[in-house]
């Protein structure tokens, strides 16, 4: 089931790396712990390379994961893109705010695209995060299909770019999806997050707001799309300027030894990430078996004197597949589809043993890990001032990625949301978190 699930992780992420480690070192020929250990060495990793850029379309047309990005902003066609949304959940939720900007080649604004989404549902307590009201949307909001119309025109041709851009385009594509339009959200694409996750590691985190703090750009994120994207193709430019032209040279040399190994299983992968936007994931998980390599490689290293294990880990594989066929909704995009099929796989940490047996239990998560689930009951433990939000994003004043989780993890209740906390151990007193004062009221039953 491992092997499986993260054939479809990678379908879904690029960037996931785990996920085609795993991979290579089954089902790929000609690719050994060698190879992999000397791409994961110091020397590529400072010049901005993992192993996920060796299967990249973009890398084996260009010689360069950066090619077509380095190509698009020569050419003026790079697009900075960034929206709101009524929650967290791409499958379901609905875009409020599309905002992008067009640069030059020397990453100046050029033209801009900013507008409002009216949404068939409320925006709820998401408000507190992006503060863009029923009532401003019903004033000032335009008509989906033609708010995300107007937004394909602007993009057209463009390669884009956005911070943790992948949740952008997936509910871009599924809000498409949902609308019936024809047109797809698939845009080829740069993510900074996982830029500057790979050129500055060693930085506290990652997030939006402490990259412009950190690096010298003109412009700060407020969680206004429009802001944000600002922020984010200063970050886009610096990144550029600073790492990964002056690297150029040297990273086509680093990749040209070892591309062509991986050419076969990029185009394998092209195929199956094609196909997913098409078909059902039973289809997908079949194709991965039978053509992806995974059935032979099982057959090929069985062993005849465990022979149970061989027929058990069949057998996971076929639960796995009825999973995915009782659980899928026709109704639903392929991508969604698959999305949501991975989220179940997530509930146990990819340990899918308790699901396939479908024993009753009570999953105890983390809110990152909680992201796009929905439960009908949701206990939320150790709500103390100081815990969440952290004491040290409290001490610097940045709680607002605190805000989004707490958001994140009382939106995940369809029923019922228990939330506690307890005022202190011995002389130790702790205060409420904070972030229960933003709840109404009259939603709430203390006991």
């Amino acid at each position: 089931c491992k092997d499986l699930l993260a054939y479809l992780r990678l379908l879904l992420n690029k960037h996931d790396n785990l996920s085609l480690k795993r991979i290579l070192l089954r089902f790929v020929p000609r690719i050994g712990r060698r190879t992999i250990e000397t791409i994961e060495s110091e020397s590529y990793r400072r010049l901005g390379l993992r192993l996920c850029d060796f299967i990249d379309p973009i890398s084996q047309e260009t010689g360069d994961p950066y090619g077509l990005l380095l190509t698009a902003l020569a050419d003026g066609r790079i697009v900075v893109f960034d929206v709101e949304s009524t929650g967290t959940d791409t499958t379901t939720d609905e875009i409020i705010q599309i905002a992008a900007v067009r640069l030059d080649a020397q990453g100046q604004v050029t033209d801009t695209f900013n507008t409002y989404v009216r949404a068939s549902r409320s925006v709820g307590t998401s408000f507190y995060v992006h503060h863009i009201s029923d009532d401003q949307l019903a004033a000032e909001g335009r008509d989906p299909k033609e708010a995300l119309s107007a937004f394909l025109d602007f993009a057209r041709d463009a390669v884009i770019v956005g911070h943790n851009v992948t949740y952008d385009l997936s509910i871009l594509h599924s809000e498409l999806q949902r609308l019936g339009m024809a047109e797809s959200g698939d845009f080829p694409y740069y993510d900074t997050l996982d830029i500057y996750r790979r050129f500055y590691p060693n930085l506290i985190n990652h997030k939006l707001a402490t990259l412009s703090e950190t690096f010298p750009i003109d412009h700060q994120p407020s969680h206004d799309a429009f802001d944000d994207i600002l922020a984010t193709a200063g970050l886009l430019c610096y990144a550029v300027k600073e790492k990964i032209a002056p690297a150029t040279a040297a990273r086509r040399a680093s990749l040209s030894m070892y591309l062509p190994l991986f050419a076969p299983f990029s185009r394998d992968m092209a195929r199956f990430r094609r196909q997913s936007y098409q078909d059902r994931p039973i289809a997908i998980i079949a194709a991965v078996m039978n053509e992806g390599g995974v059935k032979a490689w099982y057959e090929s290293h069985r062993d005849a004197s465990d022979a149970a294990h061989h027929i058990n880990r069949l057998e996971n594989v076929r639960k796995l597949y009825r999973i995915a066929k009782e659980t899928d909704d026709p109704a639903q995009d392929p991508r969604d589809a698959l999305a949501e099929f991975l989220k179940l796989t997530a509930l146990s940490n990819s340990e899918l043993d308790s699901m396939l047996a479908r024993d009753p239990k009570i999953p105890i998560i983390t809110i990152h890990q909680a992201k796009g689930l929905e439960f009908d009951y949701v206990f939320l433990a150790s709500l103390e001032d100081r815990v969440f939000p952290t004491f040290w994003s409290v001490k610097k004043g940045n709680i607002e990625e605190e805000k989004r989780l707490f958001y994140v993890a009382i939106t995940r209740a369809k029923k019922r949301l228990y939330l506690s906390w307890h005022q202190g151990i011995g002389n130790q007193r702790y205060a409420p978190s904070r972030f229960l004062q933003s709840l109404d009221s009259q939603y709430i039953e203390v006991r």
